[in-house]
């Protein structure tokens, strides 16, 4: 585990290090960002809304392809990781094409995140209908 020092910005690999420069008895433990985008999906459709998530997403510009590859062939949810690769193109981020998708086991069979969505034959996944009406379009009508 990483401990951040809230007074110096740093972080720190080993954890005596962090609290003995730390004036602070607790420590602050964070998500790379190609993990917590992934940690924030999970939390769909319940604890998070599309909308939030496609805006957050629309910002992740400079993801690293290769931890990104690492950490989608470790993940186990495969509507995280097809919602991961929907996004990333909806967007078109450069480093997706870094990326080998061909690693990600995406599982078989549909998967329907709300009622009464849009159907993208290519992730097999229903998402809501207006996140189709700017990109991320595969069935175009």
């Amino acid at each position: 585990m990483r401990r951040f020092d809230l007074r110096s910005g740093e972080t720190s690999a080993q954890t005596k290090e962090a609290e003995v420069r730390s004036p602070w008895e607790w420590s602050l433990t964070m998500s790379v960002p190609e993990r917590a985008i992934l940690e924030m999906m999970d939390e769909l459709p319940h604890h998070e809304s599309f909308h939030q998530v496609d805006v957050v997403m629309e910002g992740m510009a400079n993801l690293r392809p290769q931890l990104l590859g690492k950490l989608l062939q470790e993940c186990r949810s495969v509507k995280v990781k097809r919602l991961f690769l929907w996004y990333a193109e909806r967007h078109g981020h450069s480093w997706l094409k870094h990326l080998d998708q061909s690693s990600i086991d995406l599982g078989l069979g549909k998967r329907q995140l709300v009622p009464a969505g849009r159907f993208d034959s290519r992730y097999q996944i229903t998402l809501p209908t207006e996140l189709f009406a700017r990109g991320g379009d595969h069935d175009a009508l």
